[in-house]
């Protein structure tokens, strides 16, 4: 720029950097407002994310506006005095802290931006920069720019607040900080009443403008200023790129958005002064009543300007009827014919180096025409909002024109494209001339020189040519004119005039000396004319030209808009996929756009560049994913139908095939429909891979990178929507499990199959793929499922809901197991029904889940059973702790429980003596029973989900499956050696990440025991042992522990095998004293009770049930423990008197 801003001046450097922060500041708001918890947006009807079931625990319980400040003592009581608000509290605070400090520090730029212009001003007027001053500053020409860039901005600051974040929500963000992050707030420096005054809701009973824009008072003077120089001058000197009257409204579009938004700093403009309001109207607004305010963000001035009496009056001319069919008819036969006119020189080698060179005038003439004609139309044809469309002459003015201009919106679509074409075309053609130019003036310079010297050769006799005689003074002069060429110089200012003569000269030889007789020398003049016209015109090959397409092919008011014609451009991919690469200039002529907010920024080298071009080209670079993801999803469609007709359709040709039965097999229609789909498809992905890569801003585009993840997404899509639909299970069923499961699997092995046979048409691998996304998706689910599992604060057993099919099918094995109405049998590794003994879960259960989700739903359904198990666990030890051990009554009874097992060798009578210290507990012991059975019931699960993974592991990786078992052992060494010899020996745990990744993959293949395995954390209970001995003597009597020959007489009782998994689950979280004084306690039951029936026994010869089931109990928990041997129960009952 120019002395202003040489970068030694310190008032320059302020309002530079001011400005590039203005901009910062609004991208800042427009990435904020798409993070605002839904919570906050009930006024929108955002609140998507709070299930019907939940609406009684509404967050608006916990989120106040600014009275919150009048009695928020009281408030705060409230809310500490109620659990369910301190569980939602508490919710809000962890899942939005770091969100609502963000959108605080945001609205509190827009307060201090005010601020430090309130600064600027003071320091110009007290004259801290001495060599300058406010009236200097708006004379300047840079400096002019930018301090009504100050004003600009900050007003957009509010307008782009109050758009997308309404007072309502505004101060439930404000007060929600300050709640959570008061400490931080405080800690900025601004006041947080100045930050709250300014950002609180605005006066309903006037237009949020005047209300909102006078709350931090401005510089009345330099406001005015501000004003004038935008009513008056062109500080931009746009005018140049726009020479003509009619155009002088687009010219100053820029400069309008900005006296519009500035306007409201003085609104008794609007309100009173109607001559100046008239001078704006006819000025900038003469045949345009909708404005892009910034970055797409518009303005209908029927609407915005209702409330402001001069400004509507002034504005009425406008809005005429007469006007508005005038100019609206004149937009449509402009339209007409600039569609014609851009069509034509988009035609196939219609444009080249001399038609360009030659119509450059002409050419951007058209390019201005089709750019204008294109904004008029995007900008008052786009949708009014609410209030727009209550103000009828909002509403009249738009319908108007649509009638009186013929809308299409097809017509303007076109109308894009073909700009966009044509501008980039003729943008990259003049890139090329400027960068050839040199090179090829000079190649042209020698090529004519060289014609010149042979026509000089031709009439010096040397050379024989018939009718060619020779003529020494056109010999000389052609030697002459030849070395009057070669000593031309580019860089010469004269040399433009030089070439213009030596045409004029060349022309006139040519018919003074009648040298048209010749052909040759006809032909070589003509030549030698044509190389120094084109010469000439590369003479006036300039960066201006450049500098006035990017003028006139400015697009950020689309910015916004342009989402409008979306499902256009879809459209007319799905009709032709080649269209893809015309869209590429809509893009790029797109990417332009954020230049805008850019070039201050850049200019001041300000650090906030990366993080505002990142954020402005994500969005563009997601919006181009959008529209081309309807290549994705063509795809896919047809690919449902290729392999539909492959999976139920064509018959698999035998191995043998009788001639008759020949046109049978063929089934030539079917064959020639999956010709058809798969060459769509393949025309669908060579449209998207015409499209070549593109820098949209800092980000690249890859068209094959786009299609891909398109691709991914829709297989994402469809199989998490299979999923969702046949993993709903009859709760009242015990056969639908298996159905379920075959038929997804039959989905599943089609989008695989798709997949694979698609991979080869569009230039992906299928395979790899299918493995990541169905992992992610996987892992995704549980994610949510285990989530939801975790977020009780407080301990309960399991949620009957689920979040998604993972924990839908969890919960059906879950209920098809149920040891209320089913057994398990040891023998057969299957739950039976009590009623009809029939298995309803077995290995081929797993087998069908296997064969249906792979090994991410075994794992998932292993890893939810694993925090269903914690969360039980979490559960029984709450009770266990809260409602028999804090109790000092239940203390002492456990003492005494204790003390008469510790004093006695044996048990006198002991079938009536252990349920008679067992009922002491009759209320608690139930409960704790069905937790263990579940407990129990969902560890047997993880066994038969290990297993099938082992198996599978086996035969479809046995190599990974050997090498991860010989690396486990190793490790297993490793760590042994470490606790013999600590010094000496390195733990493998030192090397990161190794052992949970290698736990990871050992779960993968099966080899691992649930039984063995640490849910949960648990803290040391005192009785425990005790406890968990009452609770299973006193159901000794009931537990049955079904073999192969007695299964059919099972009716009734506790699931033996479910409740010793259950109970040494809880008995492996403690410390392994725990376990041996539980076996201590069972060791003296079985004497015990052996001993009360000595006498019995022999004579019968049989021995009662109770010692069998203590027996049989005792063995399966050693054996279960894994590190007991097997004559462990026999010593521990020996041990016993």
């Amino acid at each position: 720029m120019t002395e202003f801003l040489s970068g030694n001046n310190p008032c320059e450097r302020f309002v530079l950097n001011l400005v590039s922060r203005g901009n910062y500041i609004i991208a800042e708001l427009l990435r904020i407002k798409e993070t605002i918890p839904a919570e906050f947006n009930k006024i929108y009807n955002f609140c998507r994310t709070v299930p019907r079931k939940k609406q009684s625990q509404s967050f608006s319980d916990v989120i106040f506006d600014f009275s919150y400040f009048k009695n928020s003592d009281d408030i705060e009581k409230k809310i500490e005095n109620n659990a369910r608000l301190q569980e939602l509290d508490a919710q809000l605070r962890e899942k939005y802290t770091d969100i609502l400090q963000s959108c605080y520090f945001v609205l509190e730029e827009i307060h201090k931006f005010a601020i430090d212009l309130n600064q600027l001003i003071a320091d110009l007027e007290g004259g801290k920069f001495l060599q300058q001053s406010l009236e200097s500053m708006m004379t300047g020409n840079e400096s002019k720019q930018l301090m009504c860039e100050a004003l600009y901005l900050y007003g957009v600051m509010l307008i782009v607040c109050e758009t997308h974040l309404p007072g309502f929500i505004r101060e439930r963000l404000l007060v929600s900080c300050y709640r959570y992050n008061a400490q931080n707030a405080k800690s900025s420096g601004t006041s947080l009443d100045d930050v709250y005054k300014l950002m609180r809701s605005c006066n309903s009973t006037v237009h949020y403008h005047e209300d909102l824009f006078l709350r931090v008072p401005l510089n009345e003077d330099y406001v005015e200023q501000v004003l004038d120089c935008l009513r008056t001058d062109d500080i931009y000197h746009q005018v140049v790129a726009y020479p003509l009257p009619q155009h002088r409204s687009a010219a100053l579009a820029t400069q309008a958005a900005m006296l519009y938004v500035c306007l409201y700093f003085c609104p008794s403009v609007l309100h009173n002064q109607v001559p100046k309001m008239r001078e704006i109207v006819d000025k900038y607004y003469p045949d345009n009543w909708v404005i892009n305010v910034y970055m797409g963000l518009t303005a209908n001035l029927a609407e915005a300007w209702d409330p402001f009496k001069a400004a509507i009056a002034a504005l009425n001319n406008t809005l005429d009827q007469s006007n508005l069919r005038d100019y609206s008819g004149r937009r449509h036969v402009k339209l007409q014919k600039i569609l014609n006119q851009s069509k034509q020189m988009l035609l196939e080698g219609y444009l080249n180096e001399e038609f360009v060179l030659s119509h450059v005038t002409n050419v951007i003439a058209l390019l201005r025409e089709c750019n204008i004609t294109l904004r008029w139309y995007m900008l008052h044809s786009a949708a009014l909002n609410t209030s727009a469309e209550n103000i009828k002459r909002s509403k009249h003015a738009q319908d108007l024109m649509l009638l009186e201009s013929k809308f299409s919106s097809k017509d303007i679509f076109q109308l894009l494209l073909n700009t966009s074409q044509l501008e980039l075309k003729i943008k990259e053609f003049f890139k090329q001339l400027l960068s050839e130019k040199t090179q090829k003036w000079l190649a042209h310079r020698q090529d004519s020189q060289e014609k010149l010297q042979e026509l000089s050769a031709l009439f010096s006799g040397t050379k024989a040519l018939p009718k060619v005689i020779q003529n020494e003074s056109l010999q000389t002069w052609f030697a002459e004119t030849a070395s009057t060429v070669g000593s031309l110089d580019i860089e010469d200012q004269t040399a433009k005039n030089k070439i213009f003569h030596l045409v004029q000269a060349l022309e006139e030889v040519q018919v003074f000396h009648q040298l048209d007789s010749t052909v040759e020398v006809r032909q070589c003049l003509e030549d030698t004319r044509n190389l120094l016209k084109t010469m000439l015109r590369l003479s006036t090959v300039k960066e201006d030209w450049l500098v006035a397409l990017q003028i006139i092919g400015d697009f950020n008011y689309a910015w916004v808009n342009i989402g409008s014609y979306t499902n256009m451009m879809q459209n007319g991919i799905k009709e032709d996929p080649l269209l893809v690469g015309k869209l590429r200039a809509i893009f790029i002529k797109l990417s332009s756009a954020m230049e805008t907010p850019l070039i201050r920024i850049n200019e001041a080298g300000s650090q906030y560049l990366l993080p505002v071009s990142q954020f402005y080209s994500g969005l563009l670079v997601a919006y181009v994913g959008r529209v081309l993801h309807v290549i994705p999803q063509m795809t896919f469609t047809l690919m449902a139908r290729i392999i539909d007709l492959q999976t139920n359709t064509l018959v698999e040709l035998p191995t043998r095939l009788d001639k008759d039965a020949l046109k049978t097999f063929s089934q030539l229609n079917t064959r020639f429909e999956v010709a058809q789909l798969t060459n769509s498809v393949s025309e669908f992905a060579e449209g998207i891979l015409t499209m070549k890569s593109t820098l949209m801003g800092i980000l690249r585009v890859d068209p094959k990178q786009i299609f891909e993840e398109g691709i991914r997404r829709e297989l994402v899509t469809h199989v998490a929507d299979t999923l969702d639909q046949l993993l709903v299970f009859n709760p009242k069923s015990k056969g639908d499990l298996i159905t379920k499961l075959e038929a997804l699997g039959k989905a599943m092995d089609g989008y695989q199959r798709s997949l694979g046979y698609m991979q080869d048409y569009v230039r992906m691998n299928g395979v790899q793929i299918w493995q990541e996304e169905m992992s992610k998706l996987f892992a995704y689910s549980l994610e949510q499922e285990c989530a939801e599992i975790n977020s009780s604060l407080s301990p309960k057993t399991i949620s009957p809901n689920s979040v998604n099919f993972i924990g839908r099918l969890t919960r059906e094995i879950i209920r098809v197991s149920d040891p209320k109405a089913t057994f398990y049998s040891e023998e057969k590794d299957a739950w039976c029904d009590l009623k009809t003994k029939a298995e309803v879960l077995n290995p081929k259960t797993f087998q069908a889940i296997y064969n249906s989700i792979a090994v991410w739903g075994l794992s998932s359904v292993d890893k939810v059973l694993g925090h269903m198990i914690a969360a039980e666990l979490n559960f029984f030890l709450h009770t266990t702790y809260n409602e028999l051990l804090q109790d000092r009554t239940n203390l002492e009874l456990f003492g005494k429980i204790s003390k008469t097992l510790y004093s006695s060798e044996l048990i006198v009578n002991p079938t009536s003596a252990y349920p008679q210290l067992a009922a002491r507990l009759l209320k608690t012991l139930p409960t704790l029973t069905e937790s263990a059975l579940k407990i129990g019931q969902m560890q047997m699960i993880k066994k038969g989900i290990v297993r099938q993974l082992r198996i599978s592991s086996q035969y479809s990786a046995r190599h990974l499956t050997s090498v991860l078992k010989s690396f486990n052992n190793c490790l297993l060494t490793e760590i042994k050696a470490h606790f013999n010899d600590p010094k000496s020996a390195v733990h493998p745990k030192e090397n990161g990440d190794l052992l949970p990744e290698l736990t990871t993959y050992l779960e993968w293949v099966g080899e691992s025991e649930p039984s063995l395995k640490i849910y949960h954390a648990s803290r040391s209970i005192p009785y425990l042992s005790l406890l968990m001995f009452l609770l299973c003597i006193s159901q000794i009597t009931k537990i049955n522990f079904p073999k192969n020959g007695d299964t059919l007489l099972v009716s009734a009782g506790l699931d033996g095998h479910i409740l010793t998994l259950g109970v040494h689950t809880i008995l492996h979280h403690f410390h392994s004293n725990v376990h041996d004084q539980f076996t201590t306690y069972f060791s003296q039951a079985v004497n015990s009770y052996f001993s009360a029936n000595l006498q019995n026994n022999l004579k019968t010869g049989s021995v009662p049930f109770e010692i069998t089931n203590c027996i049989t109990f005792l063995d399966k928990i050693c054996a279960l423990n894994g590190t007991i041997p097997k004559t462990a129960i026999s010593d521990a009952i020996l041990s016993q008197p």
